[in-house]
């Protein structure tokens, strides 16, 4: 709601959200979406953090089949009070196929996990299985 408030449109998970998804893209649109957070069980394993873990592949199914670059962003909070956050915009993954892009977004998040760590929460243990599969 918050988002919303502010003129983000929501996509919510679920029938019809891939459709959505896709003719944000089509329109020349910007698709933000969670990249580091699996819903469901099917994902691809990465190296991340010393460990295997699955993350989701909608980035990278994306960005492939649309030809949209995918630009890890990420929000770092450089105020507490005033409240203050600064956009970092990435540049574009390379890769050809899901696997590359989305081992090369995992670096790209442990790299700012490891740069501010206390500004990083997963919302679920993906150590464990069935996350964490070879």
């Amino acid at each position: 709601k918050k988002r919303q408030r502010y003129g983000i449109g929501v996509i919510f998970l679920g029938s019809g959200s891939l459709r959505a998804c896709y003719a944000v893209l089509k329109e020349n649109g910007i698709l933000a979406m969670v990249g580091d957070l699996l819903f469901g069980k099917e994902g691809i394993p990465v190296d991340f953090l010393g460990r295997k873990i699955l993350y989701p592949r909608g980035i990278a199914r994306f960005s492939l089949a649309t030809g949209a670059p995918a630009l890890p962003s990420f929000f770092i909070l450089t105020s507490k009070k005033p409240r203050r956050y600064l956009l970092e915009i990435g540049e574009a993954l390379p890769g050809s196929t899901e696997e590359e892009l989305t081992q090369r977004f995992a670096k790209r998040v442990e790299t700012m996990v490891k740069r501010v760590p206390d500004q990083w929460f997963d919302f679920k243990r993906f150590w464990e299985p069935p996350s964490c599969q070879n």
